[in-house]
């Protein structure tokens, strides 16, 4: 890996996450009374971020 980052080769770092709900409320505390229901609406399709960083300081962005 040293021997790229001398030769100036770009180098990048990359993560991946998904968004497929709209509820983000799901999980709360109430009284042991209460009845929390879920409401759960479904993204048709799922949003999906991809982002990266390289080793010159760029950033690269993707929603699909």
């Amino acid at each position: 890996m040293l021997d790229l980052l001398v030769d100036g080769k770009r180098i990048l770092a990359v993560d991946e996450t998904w968004f497929g709900e709209t509820n983000y409320s799901r999980q709360s505390w109430v009284n042991t009374i209460e009845h929390k229901s879920q409401i759960n609406n479904v993204f048709q399709p799922r949003i999906t971020i991809i982002a990266a960083v390289d080793n010159f300081g760029d950033v690269y962005l993707s929603l699909l």
